[in-house]
């Protein structure tokens, strides 16, 4: 007996196949959505409010340092996909 799969639900199980080496396969479509320097300061001075200092790029998250004006500076960790703010 066959079951019918949807082009969703086998792009899907694609993007979870392990490739030679024994790693997940990466999802393409994710590493193509990732968001802008100047969009990762926005959400983090929506945040934190401040000025923003320095905006580095560190794997999958921004690193933004961020002058608030009580004189406190803080590092604000952006999700370079989704823009969700931690710190």
């Amino acid at each position: 007996m066959f079951a019918s799969l949807s082009s969703n639900a086998v792009t899907t199980l694609g993007n979870k196949l392990n490739d030679s080496q024994g790693m997940w396969v990466q999802d393409k479509q994710k590493k193509a959505k990732k968001i802008t320097k100047a969009q990762a300061a926005r959400q983090a001075t929506r945040s934190y409010a401040g000025k923003v200092l320095k905006v580095d790029l560190k794997g999958d998250y921004y690193r933004v340092k961020v002058h608030q004006s009580s004189g406190r500076v803080v590092f604000v960790m952006v999700d370079a996909y989704t823009g969700k703010v931690s710190r």
